[in-house]
């Protein structure tokens, strides 16, 4: 062994290692995590702020080496040194299982292997409500609509759809208090959750909410107020329209032009959220035929024009996006598990599209203007938009095939997630629209058969209400790492 002491180091320079002698080897004496390598290559202890460069480098803090005394080698106190080491090791392996022990007492399993904290805080979990829970008062007030049109009513069934849509308000209230709060709790998160490519495909969702709203306002309220709320509907639509076609063309300008979102989008990842900017201007078509209605002629015109204008635009722009769509599924196949309900987002524009050609036809207002020059024109008009909309409930039906396939073959492995609300707001449009073609062909059979489709749909909200639920209970959303706010830097570095 070396017979020589340790030499003292200068001062602000890193301590050697030990001069353990030739075939002794200590534990913890290997070069601490903390020097590491510089840019240049040179390695430099962070916890002195020494730099490569020999500059402006500030006094050394204290160190938390051990005592040399205790620790310092020579060719008859190495054994003790080792000992000396060995009890400073075993301390703090016990102080750090007694640290393990404590936050395991606070932490239990669920169901699905995910770590239950009892210890999180409701400040902590509502900074984890995004844009995608709005997808949650979009389709409830999705299905209070169909409530209020579809055929084979019953008693009470009206009073229904109208408490629904009143509870809907109140639910979009609570959504939008809650993201506020995050916003308010973390300022970054506003600009994070924009930048981000899959929270901020979400953000349009809060402008169908409205669009819902709007449309269940004119179904269930107006007919009691019809003098008051007319204007008012009125002014309401074109100021929907006005910032939905503003938010359709930043909203897709900001995603091509900011390099932090579109060099995350590829073609063969293309998921349907896509498409979610086109939505709420393509939905100006379905309030248009819904307000129309109740205007007079000098007021319907201008609004069936812009609702069938815009309900085109949005239907050509998803329609482009579809085939990006059907190119991911050539190359890499489906969603991910969790978020494959979103596959029937796809089922939405034509659908849309077809009750907006018949609904607006039908809102059309005979003997004025270019209608009094053309009597026949309405009429025409109506049974042009039926069948064409027949030929779009087709494309519509086969997104719909595809998707329960899609979800079906994968039912043993799913757990819930926000976009699961797929299952019921793009499935309105197309109940709808069979509503609408079983009237307009006066068939029994097709109105019966959007009887069934409304049962099923009511069935699948309650089911994704309680997935959902059942999903914050045992903390599968609306905690760190486990919403699509995953990957922002306010929550990097959190997960579980």
């Amino acid at each position: 062994m070396s017979s020589s002491r340790l030499v003292e180091q200068p001062q602000g320079f890193r301590p050697s290692l030990p001069d353990t002698g030739p075939g002794i080897h200590i534990d913890g004496a290997a070069t601490p995590e903390s020097y590491k390598f510089d840019t240049d290559g040179s390695t430099t202890p962070e916890y002195y702020g020494a730099s490569t460069h020999g500059a402006n480098t500030p006094n050394p803090p204290p160190q938390d080496w051990p005592d040399r005394s205790k620790h310092e080698l020579t060719s008859t106190n190495s054994s003790q040194v080792a000992l000396n080491l060995s009890a400073h090791k075993h301390s703090l392996s016990i102080d750090e299982e007694k640290q393990k022990a404590a936050a395991a007492a606070a932490m239990m399993p669920n169901e699905k292997g995910h770590i239950r904290d009892k210890n999180i805080t409701f400040r902590e979990r509502i900074s984890h409500v995004t844009w995608a829970w709005f997808t949650t008062s979009m389709s409830t007030g999705g299905l209070a609509l169909v409530l209020g049109v579809t055929p084979n009513q019953f008693n009470g069934l009206q009073t229904i759809g109208k408490t629904l849509f009143i509870s809907n308000i109140f639910l979009f209230i609570l959504i939008t208090v809650g993201i506020s709060a995050r916003f308010a709790i973390c300022p970054q998160a506003l600009r994070n959750s924009l930048l981000d490519g899959h929270e901020g495909l979400f953000m349009p969702c809060f402008f169908l909410t409205i669009s819902t709203m709007i449309s269940n306002t004119q179904i269930y309220l107006v007919p009691g107020v019809e003098e008051f709320l007319e204007t008012v509907m009125r002014d309401i639509f074109w100021i929907y329209v006005a910032f939905t076609l503003t938010l359709a063309v930043l909203f897709y300008w900001f995603i091509w032009t900011t390099p932090e979102i579109n060099q995350k989008l590829h073609a063969d990842k293309m998921g349907p959220g896509w498409m979610l900017p086109i939505f709420p201007i393509m939905l100006s078509g379905t309030l248009s035929q819904v307000i129309a209605a109740k205007q007079p002629p000098q007021d319907a015109l201008p609004i069936v024009v812009a609702g069938i204008a815009f309900q085109g635009l949005g239907w050509f722009v998803a329609s482009c996006l579809s085939t990006i769509w059907i190119y991911r599924l050539f190359r890499t196949g489906p969603l991910l598990v969790n978020v494959r309900p979103a596959m029937f987002m796809l089922v939405g524009p034509p659908s849309f599209t077809a009750l907006a050609l018949i609904g607006n036809a039908k809102a059309l207002p005979e003997n004025y203007a270019y209608f009094e020059a053309h009597p026949m024109a309405k009429e025409i008009l109506v049974v042009v938009a039926t069948w064409a909309a027949i030929f779009l409930w087709a494309l519509a039906f086969w997104f719909f095939l595809i998707a329960v396939v899609a979800c079906v073959t994968v039912i043993p492995k799913m757990s819930f997630a926000v976009p699961w609300w797929a299952f019921v707001f793009p499935n309105v449009g197309f109940t709808v629209a069979t509503i609408n073609i079983g009237k307009e062909l006066q068939s029994g059979p097709i109105l019966w058969l959007s009887t069934v489709m409304t049962i099923f749909l009511v069935i699948m909200w309650f089911f994704v209400a309680g997935a959902q639920i059942r999903a914050i209970h045992l903390q599968l959303v609306l905690y760190p790492g486990r919403d699509e706010d995953a990957h922002q830097p306010q929550v990097h570095g959190h997960h579980v």
